[in-house]
């Protein structure tokens, strides 16, 4: 069922969340090196290494005496031409043919490399290339360093200037399930920093803290339309190759390459025509992970301005639509398979329920957002006994609106979420749209049967107070009505209401404002439900909700939030004609307890 929705410059706020954590603790003994540590020159290395081979071999051409290390020795340098990466290794073998010498190695870690020496060092991530996804195609890109360099995207590579900052103008390809593409365009910022802590003490690894804070601004804009089951279409947008960082414990170099991916999937399911801004994210978030003598641990902080998602949407909907895009970081270090890395996951999801299958009644839309972050790494490099781990901080879903289909401005104002909450909770029918039927007329609502209630109710089912109900001046421009509600011990007139529904079906909201004979005042929500005959309403369902019970210093009344379903008992609450008629039928009345009484 396809149901048309607006909705206008919807706040989502990505929120400060407690994220589960993860440990894994490691007892590690500690030896000094066999042999010396070896700190090879950049200008040498360049000049005068031809090959590294995948195994970790290196080949020289006329290495001199005193630049050859020994068995057992571990050899390190900083990025250069010929070791772009840098590395770090633990000579196995040294061969010599004419001018020619092979280096055989394994790796070595760097607790075997530095004996003490503490690093705290802060660094903006500088970008080397840029790889677009499959289609992506790049409108505009702007780069800038440090000093505010502008370049055109063709001079990025060809320049010397360190980019800190890259700010794009894209259109990406997505592929509908029914073999139609539609695209997704809009801008994305991206910045970070980085920061690396490290604590050497004895030849070994006592403290190490790794964190990214990105700074990631996007607005993307989408025409979608598709009709589907259930679907997720995974679209890689960028990676970003970074300028390698290199850490100095003591006179040892420690390289981090930086790698960062941002990917995205859309999730679309059932009838979908929508022109939206997807998303309008101004994101910040520190995160990485920590190692304490022998434990690890997460480290999170939010710093994030609110997000928009779906603003401004006009869509066609029934089903779900959901945005999901995904910051990933990875930092190798050196040239080896050892790394570290640390992703944000972030979703919006709008989705429509309809609770009753292809009834037009309970249908609901909700916004949610959620997180999930995460690190996982492989740091042998660090410690031979450190291996593979990975830290998952939680995912995280939360609802940020929640409403009924069709439901006026009004309604939802003087209606709180947790009055639709509980509506929700007693399942009581609620028919949304703009075309209500005419309800105007007197109805007897006989006999008054409790469907259920949201609390532990001691009341009965059955014993209720027949009702008489009036609808009168409505006006269909405006969706309100004008009420008179009737029984043995209950009379109002002049009750506003406002009336939603669509054919036959319709219901009305209202507030009541009533005093008690020892003046304590409370205000009701009175929800009507039914679908229009000639000769009376079929199907008549009344909700009451606390909406403020006044503090009941007398403990009488059902607690705010608290409500009771009821309905007409024979399915069916005919027409009254006839003032004569009304009076023969409330005189026959019986004084039963108050519909808002705890009983």
């Amino acid at each position: 069922m396809k149901k048309i929705i607006r909705i206008l410059s919807l706040l989502a706020l990505v929120a400060n969340v407690g994220l589960v954590s993860c440990e894994k603790e490691y007892i590690i003994n500690h030896e000094p090196p066999t042999g010396v540590v070896i700190v090879m020159d950049t200008d040498m290395v360049s000049s005068k290494l031809k090959e590294i081979s995948s195994n970790g071999t290196l080949t020289f051409d006329n290495l001199s005496a005193k630049d050859t290390p020994k068995k057992g020795d571990i050899i390190c340098t900083a990025p250069s031409k010929s070791a772009p990466q840098g590395f770090l290794y633990k000579v196995k073998e040294i061969r010599k043919n004419g001018t020619e010498t092979t280096i055989v190695t394994e790796m070595a870690t760097i607790e075997e490399a530095v004996e003490e020496a503490y690093v705290n060092q802060t660094f903006d991530l500088t970008f080397t290339d840029i790889i677009a996804g499959e289609g992506v195609e790049i409108l505009e890109m702007h780069q800038m360093s440090n000093s505010q360099l502008n370049t055109s995207h063709e001079s990025l590579l060809k320049s010397n200037i360190e980019v800190t900052a890259i700010q794009l103008d894209v259109k990406i390809p997505v592929t509908l399930p029914n073999n139609n593409t539609a695209y997704i365009q809009g801008k994305i910022g991206l910045k970070a920093k980085f920061n690396c802590e490290m604590n050497f003490d004895g030849w070994a690894l006592k403290q190490l803290e790794l964190t990214v804070q990105p700074q990631f601004t996007t607005q993307l804009k989408a025409i979608i339309e598709s009709n589907t089951i259930k679907h997720e279409i995974p679209f890689h947008i960028f990676t970003y190759k970074c300028a390698p960082i290199t850490v100095w414990a003591g006179v040892v170099p420690i390289v981090f390459v930086p790698e960062l991916s941002i990917d995205a999937i859309l999730t679309i399911k059932g009838e979908i025509k929508v022109q939206a801004t997807l998303v309008d994210w101004d994101y910040s978030y520190s995160f990485g992970c920590g190692y304490n003598n022998g434990k690890f641990y997460e480290i999170s902080k939010n710093t994030s301005k609110p997000a928009k998602y779906l603003e401004d949407v006009q869509l066609i909907l029934s089903g779900e639509l959901k945005l999901e895009p995904t910051l990933s970081y990875m930092f190798k270090l050196y040239n080896t398979d050892s790394s570290i890395g640390v992703l944000g996951d972030f979703f919006a999801k709008l989705e429509v329920n309809d609770s009753e299958g292809t009834d037009v009644s309970n249908i609901k839309i909700s916004l949610s957002c959620g997180l999930e972050f995460g690190a996982k790494a492989e740091l042998k490099i660090f410690s031979k006994e450190i291996g593979e781990w990975k830290l998952t901080f939680g995912k995280i879903e939360w609802i940020i609106w929640e409403k009924f289909w069709g439901l006026t401005d009004d309604i939802e104002n003087l209606v709180p979420p947790e009055i639709f909450d509980a509506l929700v909770d007693l399942e009581m029918p609620i028919f949304g749209g703009n075309t209500p039927p005419d309800i105007t007329g007197t109805f007897l609502i006989s006999p008054v049967i409790k469907l259920n209630s949201n609390f532990f109710d001691w009341s009965g089912n059955s014993g209720w107070a027949d009702y008489i109900l009036t609808f009168y001046e409505q006006d269909f421009d405006n969706q309100t009505v004008k009420i008179k509600q009737e029984n043995a011990d209950v009379f109002g007139e002049g009750i506003g209401g406002y009336v939603v529904g669509t054919d036959n079906d319709f219901t009305i909201f209202t507030e009541l404002d009533e005093i008690d004979s020892d003046n304590v005042r409370m205000k009701t929500i009175y929800v009507y439900s039914g679908t229009m005959s000639n000769d009376g309403i079929r199907n008549f369902h009344m909700s009451l909700i606390m909406k403020d019970d006044g503090g009941d210093p007398y403990n009488r009344y059902i607690e705010n939030g608290q409500g009771r379903l009821f309905y007409d008992g024979d399915g069916f609450s005919e027409r009254i004609t006839g003032s004569k008629n009304t009076s023969a039928l409330k005189s026959k009345m019986k004084f039963l307890p108050t519909l808002i009484y705890q009983m």
